[in-house]
């Protein structure tokens, strides 16, 4: 049974191949820690963003695309999703901030512009 191979290998990979490069994968935690710490955790936008990007370590299709990147484009595309979400919460009114349904949809979607080349916007 193909469930049974799945390994789990606690380095930030998804159970379906290698683990995501040291850098990557310590960047990957740091945003996870920062958006599941008291201070951010109080704001009261902050729980609409912090169960959604603890789970991105475990997401298939988020832990692919993080590796098929080079890291320097890896580490680019975290910091801005760290940027995108940190405005979503913190910004003192919602006007010109867009609302991240879902944050492992929306970071596939900006991974995938990094993939072709397109970068930070």
């Amino acid at each position: 049974d193909w469930r049974e191979d799945r390994r789990e290998d606690g380095g930030g990979g998804d159970g379906w191949g290698e683990p995501l490069r040291p850098a990557v994968h310590r960047r990957l935690a740091e945003l996870v820690a920062h958006f599941d710490s008291p201070d951010v955790r109080q704001h009261r936008r902050s729980a609409e963003y912090s169960h959604q990007i603890s789970s991105l370590p475990s997401n298939p299709k988020v832990v692919g695309l993080l590796r098929e990147l080079p890291d320097s484009e890896a580490l680019d595309a975290l910091d801005e999703l760290d940027d995108e979400i940190t405005d979503a919460i913190f910004s003192s009114s919602s006007a010109g901030i867009r609302k991240i349904n879902s944050v492992a949809g929306y970071f596939a979607g900006m991974l995938r512009r990094y993939q072709r080349g397109e970068g930070r916007r």
